[in-house]
Formats: structure tokens, sequence, C-alpha cells
């Protein structure tokens, strides 16, 4: 599907994810980032509510046209998985980023691994990392040296939420100036 098309259609950039719901729960942790100063911290951006995620495929660019077909797919394997609870705790990085932990629940690698073969079913690169659910909550410089070690004692164990997943949705990924946008376009509900 992704690869064999040749025209030159309009691309979007794609991911199929989990929204998640912001809260006061976030406050304690964005505030903490910003207790003690450390070099490069004018480079920390901290998510914006609204683009709180769970990544469960990240599909890159695609013709708009073959959305359809996509979520087609998506639907059908989605709506075989019940709702489920997740639970949002702990917090961790990666390079240059600081996210919140997501258990690896059997019910989300379940519907992660069923979104992931119905992917490579329809053409897309197969997943080499193994996924790690998170929720990335800030991004930072090269230069920065945020107080990681912190960080991780403070908030390695905290509890944020505790949410229920109903449905999965693809996304549309554009990098604007005043950073990214993420944009709904279409939702799978799960079973009830």
């Amino acid at each position: 599907m992704q690869s064999s098309s040749n025209c030159e259609a309009s691309k979007i950039r794609v991911f199929v994810g989990l929204q998640t719901l912001a809260g006061d729960w976030l406050a304690p942790v964005r505030q903490s980032l910003y207790e003690e100063s450390y070099p490069g911290i004018e480079s920390l951006r901290l998510t914006p509510e609204r683009n709180l995620h769970v990544t469960l495929k990240f599909l890159g660019l695609m013709a708009e046209e073959a959305i359809p077909e996509l979520s087609l797919h998506l639907a059908q394997v989605c709506a075989k998985h019940q709702v489920f609870n997740y639970h949002c705790r702990g917090l961790g990085h990666f390079k240059q980023s600081i996210w919140l932990g997501v258990d690896p629940s059997p019910e989300l690698l379940a519907l992660s691994k069923d979104i992931e073969n119905c992917c490579a079913l329809l053409g897309f690169a197969a997943e080499q990392k193994r996924f790690t659910p998170h929720v990335t909550m800030a991004r930072y410089g090269k230069a920065a040296r945020p107080p990681l070690s912190n960080l991780t004692d403070r908030f390695g164990e905290q509890e944020w939420f505790v949410g229920a997943i109903s449905e999965a949705c693809l996304f549309k990924s554009e990098t604007l100036p005043a950073g990214a946008k993420y944009t709904v376009i279409e939702r799978y509900p799960l079973k009830p």
C-alpha cells in the first residue's frame, strides 16, 4: 500500500495512537522541570496538552487517498479488542525527551501487536524496536542538561492516572514553526 503508489499525490505524515487526557496530574512534573536552573533550559519544550498520546504505530508519509483502505483495516482490527484500562505511571527519558510510562498491559500489547501486523500486511515497514508505551511530555535541545536523575528519583514510581481506552486514532502529524500539531483523522472504537 505505502510503497506501491508512484503517483504525485498529496502525502501526509500519520501515526496510529491513543489519545491521553490531560489534567491536574500533569502540574507537579511540569513544574519540577523548571525548579532548578540548568544549561539549555531555554530549549525545553513541553508537549501541549492537546498533543498528549501513546503511539502504537508510526506510519510516516502516505498518500491521502490510501487512508480509506488503511482505515477500513484498522477499524476491523480495533473492533476485535475490548475496551480496557491503562495505567500511566513513572517517568523516564529517551534521547532528548522526557516521558511518562504506560504499563504494558496484556490488552495494550495485544492491540499494538495486531495493529503492527495489520500495517505490515498493508506494506508498511515492520517496527524494529520493542514497543515501549509512553506519553512524551517534554523535549529539549542537545546542549540541555535537565536534572534527569532527580526527576526519575522523584517520579520514577509515581502513579499519574488510570484511564479507559475505548478507541484508537489515526493522527495526522504536522511540523509547524510553533511546534508539532497532531490532528485526529479517524477514530476506531474498541468493543464495549
